[in-house]
């Protein structure tokens, strides 16, 4: 093929095509850190800005836009980064790093940041009777993930469904596990709406 010629997609086809199922020639061979150096030397500023091929699909643009994963794909893609299969098993993070995250998340730099309330103190109505009711009300299972108390280990944390503190009524009270608490200060009028309305219906995890 001359230099500066491209394929036709019948060509890419026939090519992808005849390669399924092959062990690629280099799998398993790392590159050496001069290849690694030469390779990023030549895609450095490559596709920054408008030279990205995806430039054009940001925000409302994107076609993923306000779209979610059905929870069978979320559990296939989590299953499939389990174990061994997560890149960064029998890795740790060193202490250095870990400060690193930690300062750059702290305060209003947290994602989840809003004015500060969060260290605002609870009502009186927040007690250790109402929150032991809840526990048991939900059967000590985390409503969003299943679990229960004694698979997490450790004792279960009750949320404001509505992230209201002063708002102790039972029915804006639910039992999750720790995991999925922290997981629901993200995205927090879809996780509202998804609480409420199971309330509303009267569902409960068991």
């Amino acid at each position: 093929m001359k230099k500066g010629s491209h394929c036709t997609p019948e060509q890419k086809k026939n090519m992808s095509e005849a390669k399924k199922g092959c062990t690629p020639w280099n799998k398993n061979i790392p590159c050496s850190e001069e290849t690694k150096a030469n390779i990023s030397k030549t895609l450095t500023g490559r596709f920054t800005g408008e030279d990205n091929p995806n430039y054009k699909n940001r925000g409302e643009n994107s076609p993923l836009y306000k779209t979610k994963h059905k929870p069978e794909t979320i559990e296939k893609m989590r299953v499939k980064k389990m174990g061994e299969n997560n890149p960064f098993y029998g890795l740790e993070h060193s202490k250095e790093q870990k400060e690193i995250w930690s300062i750059d998340r702290t305060g209003e730099k947290h994602p989840s940041w809003i004015d500060g309330r969060s260290f605002e103190p609870y009502p009186c109505a927040w007690t250790r009777l109402l929150r032991e009711s809840i526990r048991l009300r939900d059967g000590y299972i985390c409503q969003k993930c299943g679990k229960t108390e004694e698979e997490n280990e450790e004792r279960l944390s009750i949320h404001h469904i509505d992230y209201d503190k002063d708002n102790c009524n039972p029915t804006n009270l639910i039992t999750l596990c720790r995991s999925c608490n922290a997981i629901v200060n993200s995205d927090r009028e879809y996780w509202q709406k998804i609480f409420e309305e199971r309330n509303n219906k009267g569902g409960r995890a068991t």
